[in-house]
């Protein structure tokens, strides 16, 4: 074998080990595989983030659906592989998608004890305020609440909570009037006087 064959040769092993050395421990580097960068897509739509993973040849898997106070509904909340991270290309990017600020109905609490309405406003996550007024309902019954039963709304919200002072006292009784004069005490009789028989002594007959 000549120098130029023994080259050749040499250049191929070569090239063989190198192809071989990448494929074992760089497997991303090799055709569809190739290694790439998971884009951050949070925040952005369902169609941005689908089109944004599309341009490095990732592919979009659309997972659970959550609400959210302040992501607006359909946009991504969070994503699988993390942003920066490194993935194969063709690799699935699995994204949680926002259903907006969560909504529910004031639930209906007539009837109840104030102490039963706040527990249960409170659990359906709404930060209570209590106002007492008048009413002929006993006191503490529940009076009111405002928005009223049934209005949908996003919490966590405000509602008001009107309980009952008691029925008011009834008015004090008025003893003589005008109209009505007052009784008075009946007058005792003067004490009868028994008479009196007084006898005078006879006159003296001298001079």
């Amino acid at each position: 074998m000549n120098r130029r064959g023994a080259v050749l040769i040499g250049i191929a092993a070569f090239a063989v080990g190198y192809a071989l050395t990448v494929l074992l421990f760089f497997p991303g580097w090799w055709g569809r595989g190739a290694i790439v960068t998971v884009p951050d897509v949070r925040g952005r739509t369902l169609t941005q983030a689908e089109r944004q993973i599309g341009r490095v040849g990732l592919e979009i898997e659309r997972g659970s659906t959550f609400a959210h106070p302040t992501v607006p509904r359909g946009a991504v909340l969070a994503q699988s592989p993390l942003p920066g991270q490194e993935t194969s290309r063709g690799d699935a990017v699995r994204v949680t998608v926002s259903a907006g600020p969560d909504q529910r109905p004031v639930p209906d609490v007539s009837g109840l004890s104030g102490d039963q309405a706040r527990r249960v406003l409170a659990n359906t996550g709404y930060q209570v305020h209590v106002e007492i007024v008048s009413d002929a309902r006993p006191a503490g019954r529940v009076v009111a609440v405002q928005p009223a039963a049934g209005t949908v709304l996003r919490v966590p919200a405000r509602v008001l909570l009107r309980l009952s002072a008691g029925p008011p006292p009834p008015p004090p009784s008025v003893v003589g009037t005008a109209s009505s004069p007052a009784p008075t005490e009946p007058s005792e009789p003067a004490p009868e006087v028994p008479d009196t028989v007084v006898s005078l002594p006879p006159p003296d007959p001298r001079p």
